[in-house]
């Protein structure tokens, strides 16, 4: 895959680099990310502060047209950009998945005790037991 840039624009107010240019591929039509990676190795930046907008094939061709946004950090990404179902989606899995990690932490403790106290009951017994 080659990756052509032909426009690049410097937007400060939001703190990104707006830029468009071409690929050469072969085969399937590279995602997002394939375009993101390349991108963020030919700009010397993370790929994680890459925003594909577009990638358009011309019919009949292994070439295409793309925008991308690459912002100055993470957080400003996540600041500026709206999270696509699928990101909204993830985060709400990650977050149930903590829950569930944080109760079953919480079972594991409360089902400790009884146990310790069952311990301190029989020692309590025994003592009464030896003292007759």
């Amino acid at each position: 895959m080659k990756l052509q840039i032909t426009k690049t624009k410097e937007n400060p107010i939001l703190k990104r680099k707006e830029i468009e240019g071409t690929i050469i591929f072969q085969g399937a039509t590279p995602s997002n990310k394939d375009a993101a990676k390349e991108i963020a190795g030919q700009q010397g930046t993370k790929e994680e502060c890459i925003e594909m907008k577009q990638i358009k094939t011309e019919f009949g061709k292994q070439k295409a047209t793309f925008k991308a946004y690459i912002y100055e950090s993470k957080e400003q990404k996540d600041k500026i950009e709206p999270k696509t179902k699928k990101q909204r989606e993830e985060e709400k899995k990650a977050e149930e998945a903590k829950k569930k990690a944080e109760e079953e932490k919480k079972e594991e403790k409360t089902e400790e005790k009884p146990a310790e106290e069952q311990k301190e009951e029989n020692k309590t017994k025994e003592k009464e037991e030896n003292k007759e």
